[in-house]
């Protein structure tokens, strides 16, 4: 039982937790009426800022 405690503390312990960017991203909202061209801006700024990897490398 204490190794899978201390093995639970390393990995919570280890984690990261990058919040700071989530707060800049902007909100896709389903129940907003917009115009597709309004969607389509915000789904672009949304992927612009977003922290995906990048596979091109």
């Amino acid at each position: 039982m204490k190794k899978i405690l201390i093995i639970f503390f390393l990995l919570s312990a280890c984690s990261s937790n990058d919040i700071s960017k989530e707060n800049s991203l902007p909100t896709l909202d389903f129940s907003e009426n917009l115009t597709i061209e309004e969607f389509k801006l915000k789904l672009d700024q949304y992927a612009n800022n977003s922290n995906y990897p990048n596979i091109d490398n």
